[in-house]
C-alpha cells in the first residue's frame, strides 16, 4: 500500500471535494443550451407591433394573484384572447420583455397592465 504524506492527504481530499462540487453543480443546473437557442421549452414569439397578436399573460403558478386572475380570465371565457406565459418556466423571456411583477399583461410589445384585472378591464385590453 501506497502512503502518503500528510500534505499529499490534503490535496488529495481538496481535489476529491471540488469534483464532487463541480458534478453537484452540473447537475443541479442541468443540461447546457447553446446561445442561439432559447433556454426554454415553447418560449412564445410575440411580435411587436402587431395587432392579430393575443395579449400576453405573465404569471406565477405559486402567486395567489396571479391565479385568481386566471379563474376571472376562464370565467370570463377570454381564454383565447391571451397568450399564458409562466414566467419561473420563462425566466430570461420575462426579464427580456422588463417583467418585474405577476399578474401582468403586454399587448404589441408594451406592458399595459400590471396586477389583477377585473372582467371589464379584461375585455377592454
Amino acid at each position: 500500500m501506497v502512503s502518503l504524506d500528510k500534505n499529499m492527504k490534503y490535496v488529495c481530499c481538496a481535489v476529491a471535494f471540488l469534483i464532487v462540487i463541480y458534478i453537484l453543480r452540473k447537475l443541479l443546473k442541468g443540461p447546457e443550451v447553446p446561445q442561439n437557442q432559447h433556454p426554454q421549452v415553447g418560449e412564445p414569439s410575440v411580435k411587436k407591433n402587431s395587432s392579430k397578436d393575443k395579449v400576453v399573460f405573465f404569471y406565477s403558478e405559486s402567486c395567489p394573484h396571479c391565479n385568481n386572475q386566471k379563474k376571472i380570465i376562464e370565467n370570463a371565457n377570454l381564454t383565447n384572447k391571451f397568450k399564458f406565459i409562466h414566467c419561473p418556466d420563462n425566466q430570461e423571456y420575462c426579464s427580456k420583455n422588463s417583467v418585474e411583477g405577476v399578474p401582468a399583461f403586454m399587448k404589441n410589445g408594451k406592458m399595459v397592465a400590471v396586477g389583477v384585472q377585473n372582467e371589464s378591464e379584461l375585455k377592454k385590453l
